[in-house]
Order: structure tokens, then sequence, then C-alpha cells
């Protein structure tokens, strides 16, 4: 028996060591793939192999577009579908778990509310949703599915998952950035042949010049048919002089330098300049600026151009009947600055179409959002609308912000504001470097602050006390916060989501529910303004407790 023991234990030790073999392997190969379809190739290979699952599916990001997209499969019905309006499960599943950037495992679908009951073909009986994490930015779901049986995958198993879902966002990060550079490289060879032509058709121009007017000379001498043939030379000669003209023009256009501009400037010098022809017609603009410059890589004059644009766009849409305001924010996060307008659009008998759609029109002699938007993109940025069922739209503008050296914290103690409310918050970050950052920062302002360094942790403390606000860390593989978020809805004033970097999905999806996301470390008037709509909402739901 002792040996039959002996024997199973090395046995269950070797087959642990191949498939660490294996994992690690793969991680080498996914770093050194091209393409994402040879990602989820390789994945789906080893991963079906070493972990004994049906199949994997992974998932790309497409930022601009907000849809998740299957890669390496030959399916004509796996189209790409919206994160924010998957169709049934387990796309709908893998969509939740890419917006919360939370990590979601089914033992067995049909005892899940995820699946909500639903037999497809398609529905595996367990799987595991991973998201991928990139620098800086999601880059797409890593899926593992169990087609026979249910299963608890084991701590180990989702471990390894997000190792590989991790490398994978890395390794996408990577041939994005080379699709770029080869881009570029393009676009110099097509300026160099631009400057090639442009430097052979200024050759070209003077003969044709000098041919243009000797054909002339000679056609006023001549008469008969030595004239009109004369007289067809010079015509040609002009119109291949036209032809020179039009690509000189395109190989020397003007060349806008690119420089460092500072984009808080141009946005409130553009609010000032637009206050007064809102005002007339009783519309109120409220703005939250970033206090110090925010610098972006670009044209000044494009960029004024961009944004004046976008209000002139904004003031044809806008409903100045519906009593609120117009509000124009500024985020900075993680070298993205985000602007982001928000109004009230005018009521439509027919659904509104796609703004972006109609590149071809004009309004009152200014650029279309179309052009607006490729402007943005050209500089590395992205821009979008969008437009609820209370008719409220949101314009949101982003953009690369210029690299630059890293930014002085300041040292002094942060003096509270007048009648400021000292709020009692529960701060929930594994992290001590980071926890103790975001502690000094919320002590500085003369607040209360209790820590917590798990979700266990922090679900007991709201259990038993009373908070004004939850900051609760990003951190998917040791902080369920989207159980604290939700717990925090029901136990306390408010719920502020700390992140690495900003994310459109994941701040909508949180703002939704009336939470707030801020960047690590807290500092700035950003924190400023979270601090004070928190003390608003503790003091009215005070008043509505005396009330009662």
């Amino acid at each position: 028996m002792n040996r039959l023991a002996f024997w199973r234990r090395d046995q269950g030790k070797e087959v642990t060591r191949q498939q660490m073999r294996a994992l690690y392997a793969l991680s080498e190969d996914i770093l050194t793939a091209d393409s994402p379809t040879v990602i989820a190739r390789r994945l789906s290979e080893v991963l079906q192999r070493a972990l004994e699952i049906s199949h994997v599916r992974l998932y790309v990001y497409d930022r601009r577009a907000r849809t998740l997209e299957q890669m390496g499969t030959q399916r004509s019905d796996a189209q790409p579908f919206p994160v924010t309006e998957p169709p049934g499960p387990p796309a709908s599943v893998a969509a939740m778990s890419f917006r919360n950037r939370t990590v979601l495992a089914v033992p067995d679908s049909t005892d899940s509310p995820f699946f909500h009951g639903q037999k497809s073909a398609d529905c595996p009986r367990a799987a595991l949703f991973v998201p991928m994490q990139g620098p800086n930015e999601p880059a797409g779901l890593l899926e593992l599915d169990q087609d026979d049986r249910p299963r608890h995958f084991t701590a180990v198993e989702i471990a390894a998952a997000q190792h590989l879902a991790n490398l994978a966002g890395i390794a996408l990060r990577g041939i994005a950035w080379r699709a770029s550079q080869e881009q570029l490289f393009h676009g110099q060879r097509l300026a160099s042949a631009g400057q090639l032509i442009s430097s052979i058709a200024g050759q070209l121009k003077n003969p044709l010049e000098s041919i243009a007017q000797t054909a002339e000379r000679l056609a006023k001498s001549s008469a008969g048919q030595m004239q009109a043939d004369l007289e067809q030379l010079s015509r040609e000669a002009r119109g291949g002089i036209d032809t020179v003209s039009r690509m000189l023009n395109f190989g020397n256009g003007e060349q806008t330098e690119l420089v460092d501009v500072d984009l808080s400037t141009i946005l409130s010098e553009l609010i000032e300049t637009c206050r007064a022809s809102w005002g007339l017609q009783g519309v109120q603009v409220e703005t939250a600026l970033s206090q110090g410059p925010v610098l972006v890589r670009g044209s000044a004059e494009q960029l004024e151009g961009l944004f004046s644009n976008a209000f002139a766009f904004i003031l044809e849409e806008l409903d100045t009947n519906a009593g609120k305001p117009v509000s124009i924010i500024v985020r900075e996060f993680a070298q993205v600055v985000h602007v982001e307008v928000a109004y009230p659009a005018a009521h439509r008998v027919e659904p509104r179409t796609d703004p972006f759609s109609e590149a071809a029109l004009t309004f009152r002699g200014g650029l279309s959002l179309g052009v607006c938007r490729s402007l943005a993109r050209h500089y590395g940025g992205d821009m979008r609308w969008s437009e609820d069922a209370a008719h409220m739209a949101r314009l949101e503008v982003e953009l690369p912000v210029a690299e630059a050296g890293p930014r002085p914290v300041a040292e002094h103690r942060v003096a509270p504001r007048p009648g400021s409310r000292l709020l009692t918050i529960l701060l929930v970050d594994p992290e001590a470097t980071a926890a103790r950052a975001s502690l000094m920062a919320l002590c500085n302002r003369e607040h209360r602050v209790v820590p917590a360094f798990s979700t266990e942790e922090a679900s007991d403390l709201m259990r038993r006390f009373r908070f004004d606000a939850v900051f609760c860390a990003l951190d998917p593989s040791r902080v369920d916060w989207l159980r604290i978020f939700e717990q925090a809805r029901r136990k306390a004033g408010g719920f502020v989501l700390l992140a690495e970097h900003y994310d459109g999905e994941l701040a909508a999806s949180v703002q939704n529910g009336e939470g707030y996301v801020l960047r690590k470390p807290l500092e700035g008037p950003e924190l400023d303004r979270t601090l004070n709509s928190i003390e608003k909402r503790a003091e009215r739901r005070m008043h509505g407790k005396m009330d009662v």
C-alpha cells in the first residue's frame, strides 16, 4: 500500500511538472506571436491538452467600436458584439466579466444565474472567464470551456489562466504597436515618394511654360490649320502646367509642426468665447477643468478647430428648453486626457442617426464630426458620441498626453474647505504602499479613514459600521471590487473605484451605479470635487433621515 501511495504521488508530481513545462513554453510562444489568430490557436492547442478542457475562446477588444471579437474561429456567425449590449450567453457573460474587470468562474451553467437557464448548443457546461489586461488598457478576454461535465476550476488553474491572459494582452499591445510602426513607415515612404514626384514636376513646369508661350506667340503670326494646331498645343501645355501645379501642392503642402500644446488653455479660451453666445440662448455652462497644464502633442490651430467645431455641433443639437446645464469635464488618466461634454439633446420624432456617418455634411460652415474624429485619430486619440434614454447626450474626445517628466507631489497639508463635513471613509487596497499614499491624501483633508486589505475584511467592516464612502482599489486578482460595490450601494453614501488608468467602459459602468472613478495616486482637484459630491450626498441622506 505504501508503494502504491508513493507511486500515485510521483505520478501526480510528474503530471504537474508536465503542465508547468507546457505553460512556460506557451508563455514564450504567446509573446512571439505575430497576430491575434496565432495567439488564439496556440492557447487552444496547449490549454486543451494541459488543463483537459473542451475548447478556448479568445476575444479581442476594439476600443473604437467598443466590441469584442472572437479570434481563431471558422464559424460564420461569430461576429463582433458590443460590450454594452451583447447577445445571449456565453457572450453576455464574457461581456459582463470584461466590463467589470473581474474573473468569473461558472462551475455549472445549468445552475448559474449568469446563463439564465438557457441551454443552447454554444453554451458550455462549465466556463472560466478571465479579462486580459494590456499595458494601461484592457485588451480582451480569455474563456476556458468544459462542455461535457460540471467543473470547479482550482485556484492554481485560475491563477495560470490570469497569467496567460495578461501575457496575451501584452502581446496584443505589441502587435498593435508594430502595426502602427509599419503604418508610420509606409506613410514616410509615401511622403518621400510625394517629394520625389514634386521635384520631378517642378523640373517639368518651366519647359511646359516655355512651350505654351512659344505656341501662343507663333499662333498670332500664323493662319489656317497651323494657327489652330498651335492654339491646341498652347491649351495642352497650359493643362499640363495646371497638373504640375497640383502635383507641387500635393508634394509641398503646408506642413504643420507638432509641438506640446496646453489643452487646458485652449479649452478655457474657447469656453469663455462661447459662453457669451450660449448665454444669449439661456444655456448654462458648468466646467471642471484641470487646474494645471495638460500637454498634448499636436497643432494648436487644429486642436482649437476640432473643439470649436465640436462646440458648434453641440449648440445645433442642444435642447435649450430642457433646463439642464452643459457640463464640460476634463480628466487625465495614465497619459490620456479625456474631455467629456454632456448636454440635453433635442427630442426627435425619428431616431438620431450616427453623426459620424455624415462625414460629407457640414453645419453652418463648420467641419463635420466625421472630420473632427479623423483629426483626433490622427493624433492617436478618438472621438465618440452617445445618447441615453433620458435624451442626455455625451460627446467624448480622447487625446494622448505628451511625454513629460514626473509631476511634483505636494508635501504640504491640504487645508479643508470652509464648512466641509468630516467623512468616515473605508479604504480597501491590498497593496501597502499605494494604501499608505491614499490614506495620507484623505487624512490630509481631515477625514477619518479605516483601512482594509481584503474583500472579506471590507465586507465585515461594512456590516458592523456605517461609512460615508468606500474607496476601493481596482485589483481583480486580490479584491472583488464588484462585491464591495454592490454592498457599498446599500450601506455607504458613495463608492469610489481607484484605478491605475482611465477606462471609459469601466467608468461608465460605475457612474451608472452612482459611483466615481479616480486615478491613483489620489491628488489634485479631481479628488476634492469627488469628496465635495460625497459630502453633499451625505448631507441629503442625513436630512432625509431627520425628516422621517
